[in-house]
């Protein structure tokens, strides 16, 4: 971590290939309505009632293309410190759209032994029992030593709960 940095990437959200193959069959989906909506409009000016199916291609369109965005719009917090702000990018390839909300008020850093997952999380916790997973280690000592420059960049304590039944602040 950069000490003189000023953003915190707190979550990062990345999309399987999957997921970007769905969302490019929506926006496929969503586009190819769109053209056929107005190819029948303008090729057949003599039928009323494709003014009414154009409506309803224009409706499923911008279904398709809601779809399209819910699989590959990407989602990342920051915690800004020099604006005291959490800020949220929503990003979609090119396109960006950020949100700045107040900073919750943080109360420590810890760093936990996920036994489950044979994982070292190091956790950043806000307003009672919440908490952003920062990072995860596969060792300790890298988690702990994670968890003390991100703990001092806060000002915050730091809670080693690296043991089961040990926890002790640093």
């Amino acid at each position: 971590m950069d000490l003189d940095k000023n953003e915190i990437v707190l979550s990062k959200n990345t999309r399987p290939f999957w997921h970007l193959i769905i969302a490019g069959v929506f926006y496929f989906s969503s586009l190819g309505m769109v053209i056929n909506g107005f190819y029948q409009l303008y090729a057949f000016p003599e039928d009323t009632s494709i003014e009414k199916d154009l409506g309803g291609n224009l409706t499923i369109a911008l279904f398709a293309f809601t779809f399209g965005l819910g699989f590959s719009v990407i989602k990342t917090r920051y915690l800004n410190l020099e604006k005291e702000k959490l800020q949220t990018v929503f990003s979609q390839g090119l396109f960006k759209f950020k949100f700045y909300s107040s900073m919750p008020e943080l109360k420590y850093v810890s760093v936990f032994h996920n036994v489950g997952a044979e994982q070292f999380e190091v956790n950043l916790w806000y307003e009672g029992n919440k908490h952003f997973n920062i990072l995860n280690f596969d060792e300790s000592q890298p988690a702990l030593n994670y968890g003390r420059l991100f703990a001092a960049k806060l000002n915050l304590k730091l809670l080693d709960a690296t043991e089961k039944g040990n926890s002790q602040w640093i």
